[in-house]
């Protein structure tokens, strides 16, 4: 490469010297076109293979490429399925926990009322027990005074008559 650019330039050189005095013609173009077509020429003759093998590589890269974003787009479009099966999981599993905690709330207040409505009777029936129980309380420290002031009359009208008091003694000693 080095030979033929060497030549380039003396044969450049030598047509541009032996032009003389005189102007320019087209005919003097012509070393400069030969010497433009024999380096443009064999620089894409050395550079052409080199070029082909850059863009034969370049087009495999893009084509891995394109086969790789094709393979992420499949996976993505697989993961977005997914994600929207398990949103829709979710959703379900949203509703049937909310179903859910209405039966439990629903079983919880029939079964607080049942058990108040429990708590109510026995609070009744335990009033009425202890009612009664304080009823024959009173009603047995009523007939007790009532004893002890019958027993007290007696006594005191025992003690204010001697009459009875005679007899009273005769019947008790009667019965000894």
């Amino acid at each position: 490469m080095k030979y033929i650019l060497f030549l380039t330039v003396i044969f450049t050189n030598s047509v541009f010297a032996a032009g003389g005095g005189h102007g320019g013609s087209p005919m003097d173009l012509k070393w400069k076109l030969l010497n433009f077509f024999l380096l443009f020429g064999f620089i894409a003759f050395k550079i052409r293979k080199p070029v082909s093998e850059m863009f034969t590589k370049n087009a495999k890269e893009v084509e891995e490429l394109f086969h790789y974003a094709d393979k992420l787009d499949k996976e993505a479009s697989k993961n977005l399925s997914e994600a929207e099966t398990k949103l829709k999981n979710i959703t379900n599993a949203k509703k049937a926990i909310q179903d859910e905690a209405n039966t439990e709330a629903s079983n919880f207040g029939k079964k607080y009322n049942l058990e108040i409505d429990e708590k109510i009777k026995k609070f009744k029936s335990d009033s009425e027990l202890r009612l009664e129980n304080d009823k024959n309380v009173m009603i047995g420290e009523i007939r007790k005074k009532l004893v002890d002031e019958v027993i007290s009359k007696a006594k005191s009208s025992i003690a204010a008559n001697s009459n009875h008091k005679n007899n009273i003694t005769s019947k008790l000693l009667s019965k000894i």
